[in-house]
């Protein structure tokens, strides 16, 4: 009877530990299938990403708490969950979770978050696409790996319109193009992706930088106007001047010879100084008679002279006369004989009548 109660009581301790380690086994298994804790290999550090339990290697690389791989942190075996389907922005345990971006290249797991393998850390703009958040100016190259363009600008093409979709990514092909390009050139649609590329201004096809960054920049346009002279002295003399656009300032003109018109009538000269001066009149039987006249400036003009009498002096001593012929009365020394003679016989002739009129009279 002993014996058999005692078989019995080996019995139910055999049961209760077959029954524990059978417990013990359910629940280690149930741990690892919902990410529960359990040993990490070697040098690494447990973590949580996404509410998974990781592992995390001090190179910054992650293995699931359930592998059993206690190798290296070299290797990085996936947790599965997002496996190959999270794009940049979303949460990742490993790279491989990343989905490859639709514009090309690689994305990589940062931190927890999908990113563009070429962009530096925190520099993914988040969605399928995975470009760099990078704001290039127009004519640089922009793309997955470069970055997007500043405000106003469009990442487009150089090339065929059929050539956009394969260059995707090609920052040899691939640029920040104007919305309103400039000196001739134009944008078109590409086919099979909401982007443009840049004609020439025949129509034609661009194929490099240069070409993209002459329609980023338009030629600077002037124009030559003409204005008043600083000089006081010259009269309505114009000078060019070079202005940036297509109209001329006010007070100038377009036209070479029209700056006095833009002024009121004439340009500026010394009219707050004036001198009075004495020359030569018209006249060629008046001697050195001398008029006189108004002119600008300080000094009296060539062939005129200050001083009032001071006209002849001016032009060499004499102005211009004249000459009587040589038979003149007032010249001649013989008719002045004469003409003495003439006027004493006049006056003895008249002496005698005004006698013979006294005598008839007494």
């Amino acid at each position: 009877m002993q014996l058999r109660n005692t078989r019995i009581i080996v019995a139910i301790l055999i049961l209760l530990t077959v029954t524990l380690v059978g417990i013990s086994i359910l629940i280690s298994s149930n741990l690892q299938q919902n990410g529960g804790v359990s040993a990490c290999p070697a040098g690494t550090i447990k973590g949580d990403i996404s509410g998974r339990e990781v592992c995390v290697c001090t190179n910054d690389k992650i293995i699931p708490i359930n592998s059993a791989n206690s190798e290296s942190c070299l290797t990085v075996i996936s947790g599965g969950g997002n496996l190959g389907n999270a794009k940049c922005g979303d949460e990742c345990a490993v790279s491989t979770d990343c989905k490859t971006p639709a514009s090309g290249g690689s994305a990589t797991c940062r931190n927890g978050r999908c990113e563009n393998n070429a962009c530096p850390a925190g520099n993914t703009i988040p969605g399928a696409n995975c470009a760099c958040n990078f704001a290039n100016s127009c004519g640089q190259p922009c793309g997955i790996s470069v970055g997007l363009c500043t405000a106003g600008l469009n990442c487009g093409f150089v090339g065929s319109a059929n050539s956009c979709l394969k260059n995707e990514g090609n920052v040899q092909q691939q640029f920040c193009l104007p919305n309103s390009p400039a000196n001739g050139y134009t944008l078109r649609v590409c086919n099979g992706i909401a982007a443009n590329h840049l004609l020439t201004p025949s129509g034609g096809l661009t194929s490099t930088q240069a070409q993209v960054i002459e329609a980023c920049t338009p030629i600077a346009v002037t124009t030559t106007c003409y204005s008043c002279s600083s000089s006081l002295t010259d009269g309505n003399e114009c000078v060019p001047t070079t202005v940036s656009g297509t109209t001329c300032p006010t007070g100038s003109s377009a036209q070479v010879t029209e700056c006095a018109s833009q002024v009121g009538g004439s340009c500026p000269v010394q009219g707050s100084t004036s001198i009075t001066c004495y020359r030569c009149t018209s006249s060629n039987t008046d001697g050195n008679s001398c008029e006189s006249f108004t002119s600008t400036g300080t000094s009296c003009p060539t062939g005129s002279s200050a001083d009032s009498q001071g006209c002849s002096v001016a032009i060499g001593g004499s102005c211009p006369t004249t000459p009587l012929p040589d038979t003149s009365i007032i010249n001649d020394r013989l008719d002045r004989v004469i003409l003495g003679i003439i006027v004493i016989l006049l006056g003895v002739s008249l002496a005698g009548g005004f006698d013979r009129f006294r005598k008839n009279r007494a």
